[in-house]
């Protein structure tokens, strides 16, 4: 939401300034090209000119060909987007940046020429571009943004320069003729998922649809349905598994530690796990969704996350550690055990955390519990007893509201 505020905000911004002179079918205020007319077919930008405002030429579905002057040094958010016909650019050496979206759904984009001092492509900008075959990518550049040549189906190779320190995540999810990447540098940081639905070959950090880097699985391809990570990795990075839909066995080793975010969400498939034992926490999301139906969470765990269970509706068992401290909103909202007996050890539960439990009946709470956020059982419709321990400081709104069958506390 905010991000789409914040596209509405540029736009309107681009359509005030949208006064000045209009020469070959494009406005210009001053030094910066505003607008081009709809129905341009051929954009030669007038030399002298220093910026593409924001939108300047998105959705000119008949623009083929661009001729952009040496004096540029910016082009706008979604400058090019969804200019289907068009099919080369060359970038003009003063450019240092592109922002998010540039080239985005340029559907017809065969070529282009990035300029050698670039240093960063942001989010998204040539997702889309799915007759982009090759792309030479200039040795300084530095980072890669989220998505940003994410669904490139016409990619087939892709050589990452020694300057690059950052890729974001997903960078190239979704090209399904990767099958060259090349990585020049020895000090790059991955997100997740980079290399998601990729078909590389003949690199050791890619197996069996699951890619490494580093000590951490970073992702997994959608279609996976048994994943064996290698023993070794200390960290899944988060949504690695998001979304994986197939997946219905997972092998941890012993040595990992960290659960990134989101890594497990949406595994409707997904019935079982066993945790390692090294686990100091089940993170934000991390089997929201999911299909299991018992989980133990290992001792040593001392917190539950913003949603880590959410939305678990089969998840009928669970066994919670003795060093559990902290249930935090939305753990556990809508999921289906009938009984939970949660741990002396545990001092707060937050908002929502167990809303819509609606199979509870038997609830046991901490004897050291000093808080109980908003609406944290709220809609429990079966749970009809409950103790509340002398320890309790802090009831939330509606901490129990509408449990329907609750007669005594």
């Amino acid at each position: 939401m905010a991000k789409d505020q914040e596209i509405n905000n540029r736009e309107n911004s681009s359509a005030n300034r949208a006064q000045g002179v209009w020469i070959d079918g494009i406005l210009y205020d001053g030094d910066c090209a505003v607008r081009a007319a709809a129905g341009i077919q051929t954009a030669i930008v007038k030399e002298g000119t220093v910026s593409v405002a924001d939108y300047c030429f998105r959705n000119c579905k008949e623009l083929v060909s661009v001729v952009l002057p040496p004096s540029l040094v910016s082009l706008g958010w979604w400058t090019f987007r969804d200019c289907v016909s068009l099919e080369s650019v060359t970038l003009p050496e003063g450019l240092k940046k592109l922002e998010d979206d540039v080239f985005n759904g340029c559907c017809s984009l065969t070529s282009i020429v990035l300029p050698a001092g670039l240093k960063t492509i942001f989010a998204g900008v040539f997702a889309g571009c799915t007759s982009l075959a090759s792309i030479e990518l200039p040795l300084g550049l530095s980072a890669i943004g989220d998505r940003a040549f994410a669904g490139c189906t016409s990619l087939t190779s892709v050589e990452l320069p020694s300057s690059l320190e950052r890729l974001g995540h997903e960078v190239f999810v979704g090209c399904t003729a990767l099958a060259d990447v090349r990585i020049a540098s020895d000090h790059l940081s991955l997100g997740s998922n980079v290399f998601r639905n990729c078909p590389l070959r003949d690199v050791p950090w890619k197996e069996n649809g699951l890619t490494y880097w580093d000590d951490a699985l970073n992702g997994a391809d959608t279609d996976i349905t048994v994943a064996r990570i290698r023993p070794g990795v200390r960290r899944i990075s988060d949504c690695a598994f998001e979304d994986c839909l197939e997946l219905r066995e997972v092998s941890l080793p012993e040595g990992l530690n960290e659960l990134g975010s989101y890594s497990f969400s949406q595994c409707r498939n997904l019935k079982a796990i066993q945790l390692p034992a090294k686990l100091k926490k089940i993170p934000s999301g991390c089997f929201s969704c999911s299909g299991l139906t018992a989980i133990a969470v290992p001792e040593g765990v001392s917190e539950i996350g913003y949603g880590a269970f959410e939305g678990c509706g089969s998840l009928a068992e669970i066994t919670l550690p003795s060093s559990l401290k902290g249930i935090n909103s939305l753990a556990f909202m809508k999921c289906g055990f009938a009984s939970l007996s949660i741990p002396d050890t545990v001092i707060r539960i937050g908002e929502c955390a167990f809303k819509g439990c609606s199979e509870l009946t038997s609830l046991r709470l901490p004897k050291r519990l000093v808080s109980v956020g908003d609406c944290a059982f709220g809609s429990c419709k079966k749970l009809a007893e409950i103790s509340l321990p002398e320890s309790l400081k802090v009831i939330g709104a509606y901490a129990f509201a509408e449990c329907e069958q609750l007669t005594a506390i």
